[in-house]
């Protein structure tokens, strides 16, 4: 394909935009939306969302021989074929009527089903400055126009690899989660195993009569011993199998009983100089699954456990705000740059060095929590900290219910 040539014309709404020109020779475009299934059934299903059909239509032609096309004529009828149809791939003009490109990208964000959908935003704007605001808003990619169809394909097709790449490191990040509380659980059970068979030892000499004129009250003692060895040992095995443990309908969460949990198996990440401080004041239960929850919890305190470092303080509060849950995590660590934190949610991004993390966890945080009806919020000042919030939506799932797909 060769870069098209552009024409420039008035729209109705009094604005300039760049127009493609390049057209079926002689054929006349429809204005009413079309989609295109020319592409093998397998193929990545990809939205494109103009109010402009020469625009729409010239678009749908380059995707069309290597995917399958939706097509949507404003911001408004975008959101509602993303959230019904869940395409792989969303390419939106900026300015349309309705719902413009960057409102239609928020909604997106908003909800579980798309908020990891990769969207391209494309605009005549040029300057800097829209593209700043295009990317800070989420966009994935920002294609200034006139385009050629070559970089429109390259673009969508490094988005689409993205997304796949994206789909195995969220695995990665679920095992490494997991593995983070089977070291845990290693690390934690070795003292009292070690206790138990310290005292097994003199206690196999009381019973078999080694020990004459001995304390008689060794026997005893040693059983007393490996009673509460034992009774720490199945406590770690519990806390474990509650973070692996998943329900396929929702089930009452007890918030206080979730972040001990936690606590207990990160228990041996945390510094002997480092203060947790727990105030729980939501007694009510939510309704969702634990396993997915306490990844959540899992991931928000071993950031703040990593921030504060060798010394500081980690908060966890719950507490009820009207009908909402509120989860708080604040520590006393090293702060977030104000330019990071638009980034945090973005997929691989990490504010660690390099190699620490695959940068996910936030990330599927708050994926988790949008499937759950809540939202997640992090707030930080450079030097004195970061705080969290997680609040569970108004709207208390049913019993019984389904999990959203």
């Amino acid at each position: 394909a060769t870069d098209l040539p552009t024409r420039r014309e008035r729209r109705s709404s009094g604005r300039f935009a760049t127009v493609l020109a390049a057209t079926v020779a002689g054929a006349q475009r429809p204005s009413e939306p079309q989609d295109h299934t020319r592409a093998d059934a397998k193929a990545p299903r990809i939205l494109v969302v103009e109010d402009d059909a020469e625009i729409r239509a010239f678009i749908a032609d380059i995707l069309a021989p290597g995917y399958r096309v939706l097509e949507a004529t404003n911001g408004e009828e975008g959101v509602r074929r993303a959230l019904e149809e869940r395409p792989d791939l969303v390419v939106s003009d900026v300015m349309m009527p309705v719902l413009s490109g960057l409102n239609l990208l928020v909604q997106l964000r908003s909800h579980a089903q798309t908020v990891d959908l990769p969207v391209i935003l494309l605009t005549a704007r040029q300057e800097v400055s829209a593209k700043v605001e295009a990317l800070g808003a989420g966009a994935n990619d920002y294609l200034g126009k006139p385009f050629s169809p070559r970089e429109l394909l390259a673009r969508v097709e490094t988005q689409l690899r993205l997304r796949e790449a994206a789909v195995r490191a969220a695995e990665n990040e679920r095992l490494a989660a997991i593995g983070l509380l089977t070291s845990g659980f290693a690390h934690e059970v070795r003292n009292p195993l070690n206790g138990l068979m310290n005292a097994l030892i003199p206690l196999k000499e009381v019973v078999q009569g080694k020990q004459t004129g001995g304390d008689p009250n060794l026997g005893p003692a040693m059983l007393e011993v490996m009673e509460e060895c034992g009774q720490r040992i199945r406590h770690l095995a519990e806390s474990l199998l509650s973070f692996v443990r998943t329900a396929e309908k929702p089930v009452a969460v007890r918030l206080d009983a979730a972040l001990d949990s936690t606590l207990s198996v990160l228990g041996w990440r945390i510094p002997p100089g480092v203060v947790v401080e727990r105030s729980y004041q939501c007694a009510e239960p939510i309704w969702g699954d634990p396993g997915t929850l306490n990844q959540v919890w899992l991931n928000l305190l071993d950031n703040a456990v990593r921030a504060v470092g060798d010394t500081g303080r980690v908060q966890v509060e719950t507490a009820q705000q009207g009908d909402e849950a509120l989860v708080t995590i604040v520590d006393t660590g090293v702060g977030i740059r104000p330019e990071d934190l638009e980034r945090l949610f973005q997929p691989f991004f990490s504010t660690r060095a390099a190699g620490e993390g695959t940068g996910l966890g936030l990330a599927l945080s708050r994926r988790i929590v949008l499937q759950h009806g809540g939202r997640i919020l992090i707030t930080s000042q450079m030097g004195k900290g970061t705080r969290v919030e997680v609040r569970r939506a108004p709207a208390p799932a049913r019993r019984g219910a389904p999990w959203p797909p």
